[in-house]
């Protein structure tokens, strides 16, 4: 079974503006600092949603440092040029901007798997209406990394973390690697 989709939309977040300050965007429960509403595209959008290999912060800039291959980051980048992107966005302002732009500016990478099951049934010939089926089912048949970004790391892209900006630190939600599990069925 073959399965392809286009990548799922991502939000550009931005905090609530400091410690129990959510007040701002018109939340009552202030009991954490995690608050978070989408930030607001103020130039066209020039990145892509494929992954892009050895990305390093710009000479003199912050913008996805921590993902730098001589730092010991992983290299990996959602955009190949993680500054402009990061600079295309800010800051959203109530009473100026009519709304946050919504989810789906950004896309998440997309994704692909081939999964396969293999099955042959033997028949008994001493004993009718008895066989034997012998299956093999793979999960990730052909063993790829697809690298990502998952729902726990919200920091990968916020306007308050530049450091992690479009960094991918881990494969995929769902990317599991190979894994093949073999059956056999006695039937009479």
């Amino acid at each position: 079974m073959f399965t392809a989709q286009s990548g799922t939309p991502l939000e550009l977040s931005i905090s609530g503006g400091g410690t129990n300050n959510c007040q701002s965007f018109g939340e009552s429960n202030c009991s954490s600092d995690s608050t978070y509403e989408n930030a607001v595209p103020i130039a066209p959008y020039t990145g892509g949603n494929s992954a892009h290999e050895n990305v390093s912060s710009a000479p003199g800039s912050s913008v996805a440092s921590a993902g730098n291959p001589s730092a010991g980051g992983s290299g990996l980048n959602l955009f190949a040029n993680p500054a402009q992107v990061y600079s295309e966005f800010g800051r959203l302002v109530l009473g100026v901007n009519g709304s946050s732009g919504g989810a789906g500016v950004l896309r998440n990478l997309p994704t692909w798997n081939l999964d396969m099951q293999i099955s042959k049934n033997f028949v008994i010939p001493f004993r009718e209406g008895m066989g034997v089926t012998f299956t093999a089912q793979f999960s990730n048949m052909l063993n790829h990394f697809q690298p990502g970004f998952t729902s726990s790391s919200p920091s990968s892209l916020s306007i308050d973390s530049p450091a992690t900006f479009g960094v991918i630190t881990g494969p995929a939600t769902g990317n599991v690697p190979r894994q093949i599990e073999f059956g056999l069925r006695l039937h009479f």
